[in-house]
């Protein structure tokens, strides 16, 4: 039932059948659907200009998902759900309602943590799609600036045992270091109409850089453990190895600031390191496999090239 842009109207029969079909999810997920349209139809009619009314439509619109989504069977759902209002309550300027669902993302996460590898594949899934989210989303000045970054980091605590390449844990802590790295930069590489994000809240805040590049480093270090656990048995990891080290130099090149030097010797290491294992695995004769191909390598250290010949550039300008 619609009814145009009585938009409240529809809200109150929404909340009238939530009462009416009790435990039936499917219902239950089309009303959350439904709710969650009428945030965006609401930002639509006002083009994100809120005024006290609107806005707490919206409150309310984000209120009744909120409440709703625990009640859905399916802990998969829930978190789907749980991202998708955060993803509309920001996009309406809901700073606190934001957190709140993201945390919620993250507890929902963590307390239906699998460790068989299609699940971990799933997690690792979510969690990117959650950082990308996060470079946008403002941090509380009056809490951890990056607590919901450190939520990730906690997932990462888990069992993850049976990534037994390592490329999905890999590939969480590179888009870690991609929002971190977002975070130190003095514009974001996208923002939402009429939401101030950190570039904006915490300028010149040496406190909030430094966290920052203090959990760089500590997303660094973890990347190189890894490495050097797969090197314990070199020989079976070679290709994984090297796969690890292309990807975290294209996270640097495409993320980091080539004007400090610990950025700049990182991205050379992992240039150094992926060559050797690319040397090693292609001179070991193993039957038909093919051999790795030194394109990526090159494509990113080209790149490379490129943003600290401009970095240099901009330090003498």
């Amino acid at each position: 039932m619609d009814y145009g842009r009585d938009l409240n109207k529809t809200l109150d029969v929404y909340t009238n059948a939530r009462g009416l079909f009790i435990n039936l999810d499917q219902v239950t997920e089309c009303l959350i659907d439904s709710v969650i349209l009428l945030a965006a139809r609401a930002h639509g009619f006002v083009k994100g200009k809120h005024s006290q009314k609107t806005q707490t439509f919206v409150k309310a619109c984000i209120a009744y998902v909120h409440i709703t989504i625990p009640t859905l069977e399916s802990a998969d759902k829930q978190i789907k759900y749980f991202l998708l209002s955060a993803q509309i309550a920001l996009l309406n300027g809901l700073i606190g309602e934001t957190d709140s669902l993201c945390k919620a993302v993250l507890a929902n996460l963590d307390e239906n943590f699998n460790p068989l590898i299609g699940e971990l594949n799933k997690t690792a899934d979510i969690l990117l799609t959650l950082l990308g989210f996060l470079v946008v989303v403002p941090s509380d000045p009056e809490r951890d600036f990056f607590q919901l970054a450190n939520g990730v980091i906690n997932i990462l605590s888990k069992d993850w045992s049976h990534d037994q390449t390592k490329m999905l844990t890999v590939k969480i802590y590179c888009g870690l270091i991609g929002f971190l790295s977002s975070q130190t930069q003095q514009k974001l590489p996208y923002r939402i109409a009429y939401v101030n994000s950190n570039d904006q809240v915490f300028i010149g805040n040496q406190e909030f850089l430094k966290e920052a590049n203090e959990m760089l480093d500590y997303c660094f270090n973890q990347i190189l453990d890894i490495i050097t656990k797969l090197n314990e048995n070199k020989s079976a990891n070679l290709k994984n190895l090297f796969n690890i080290c292309v990807r975290t130099a294209n996270v640097l090149v495409a993320n980091g600031n080539f004007s400090t030097r610990s950025i700049s010797n990182i991205s050379n290491k992992m240039f150094k390191m992926a060559d050797g294992y690319l040397t090693e695995y292609n001179a070991t004769p193993e039957g038909t496999r093919e051999p790795l191909l030194r394109d990526p390598i090159n494509r990113t250290f080209e790149a490379c090239r490129k943003k600290k010949e401009a970095a240099a550039k901009l330090a003498e300008t």
